[in-house]
């Protein structure tokens, strides 16, 4: 009985350490649980500020890129204006260098010979012959001044559609300045953007790093709690016992010193002396008396 009480003391004593010790075990790891904790929120925060900071550089880069776009449409357009004007000017050049030389004369030089011509029949009397060559010269000037005057509009249409192309392509050069600018700043937020992309992705491993840690751990608490709480549930278990075992004890030690003044009392009465007050109840209990 004796062994069987050390025993249990013993094995009390070491539940109580062994509970004290997963107690601080599982203190460790939830500070730690939560250190991986906070980490992973904290981490979470930066990705969040840098996948934000990488959609708004994506949003600016792509609205760039749809200017880019229009004004090539813009550019595109003028340089095929251009081109179909320049194959208008190739086709009226080839007409210019059908007219001979005698067409690129004074247009008002040969009106002004026809009229002095036209009022000297009028104004003078001339002979038969001379006013019939005369009046061949007149026809003769009318169609060089035609022809004059058809080369004449021709080299001003010419001037004219050559002036259109060099505006054409100058608008053109224009715009194609707007979208090398533009082209270069888009490239300038994709680059900002690919590396906040980057940053990103870095930092979200960090935070998975710190989600594995955290739940690694967090199932290590759970599985040191249930030990714990077995623990425990053992060491009352052993407590109950070991109450019951000292509360035994104590009414076997109870009932042998109540034996024994029973045995005393009795002896004492079947002798005719006189019982103490303890002896007399003693009996009293057992039915003696």
């Amino acid at each position: 009985m004796e062994s069987s009480f050390k025993d249990l003391l013993n094995e009390i004593k070491h539940l109580e350490q062994k509970s004290i010790e997963l107690q601080k075990r599982k203190e460790a790891l939830t500070s730690e649980m939560e250190d991986w904790l906070n980490r992973r929120e904290t981490f979470n925060k930066e990705f969040k500020k840098f996948k934000e900071e990488a959609l708004a550089l994506k949003a600016k880069r792509d609205e760039i890129n749809t200017q880019v776009k229009d004004l090539k449409t813009q550019r595109d357009a003028l340089r095929k204006k251009a081109a179909e004007k320049k194959e208008e000017l190739k086709t009226l050049n080839e007409k210019l260098k059908s007219f001979s030389k005698d067409c690129f004369g004074d247009c008002e030089k040969t009106k002004n010979q026809i009229e002095e011509l036209e009022w000297k029949i009028q104004t003078c009397p001339l002979p038969k012959e001379a006013e019939k060559e005369i009046i061949e010269q007149i026809k003769n000037l009318e169609v060089k001044f035609s022809l004059q005057k058809a080369a004449s509009e021709l080299k001003e249409k010419i001037n004219n559609l050559r002036n259109e192309i060099n505006q054409l392509n100058s608008e053109a050069e224009e715009i194609h300045k707007k979208i090398v600018k533009l082209a270069d700043e888009s490239e300038a937020y994709h680059q900002k953007m690919i590396k906040a992309v980057e940053e990103a992705n870095k930092i979200k491993k960090e935070a998975d790093e710190a989600h594995k840690n955290y739940i690694k751990i967090k199932t290590e608490l759970n599985e040191l709690q249930f030990q714990h709480i077995e623990c425990i549930a053992k060491l009352k278990g052993l407590q109950r016992k070991l109450k019951m075992q000292v509360e035994a004890a104590k009414q076997a030690k109870e009932n042998k010193l109540k034996e024994a003044i029973a045995e005393a009392a009795s002896k004492k009465l079947k002798e005719k002396k006189k019982l103490s007050l303890e002896e007399f109840k003693v009996l009293m209990e057992k039915g003696l008396i």
